[in-house]
């Protein structure tokens, strides 16, 4: 198990095919569910972090990464060019 993960799901769709965040669906808490006592500790609010990221897009995906904590500056670095707020 890690001691401490990073549980990031990003989501792209257009407003009308949202799933993942929609308010009333909450999607997102079934992965971090499916991954606790598998990856991290079962009922450890503290071994968990989560990282929600959306986009518009015409293409309807949603990825998933789990990665130790402290690899997450590297992956936003890697990542940086995806995201409008870095245009």
């Amino acid at each position: 198990m890690v001691d401490h993960a990073l549980l990031v799901i990003e989501e792209l769709c257009d407003v009308d095919s949202r799933q993942v965040y929609d308010e009333d669906n909450k999607g997102w808490k079934a992965v971090s569910n499916a991954i606790k006592g598998r990856l991290v500790a079962d009922d450890d609010q503290f071994s968990l972090s989560l990282c929600l990221l959306a986009q518009r897009s015409p293409e309807k995906v949603c990825h998933i990464y789990v990665l130790p904590v402290q690899d997450a500056g590297d992956f936003f670095f890697m990542r940086s060019d995806h995201f409008p707020f870095s245009r």
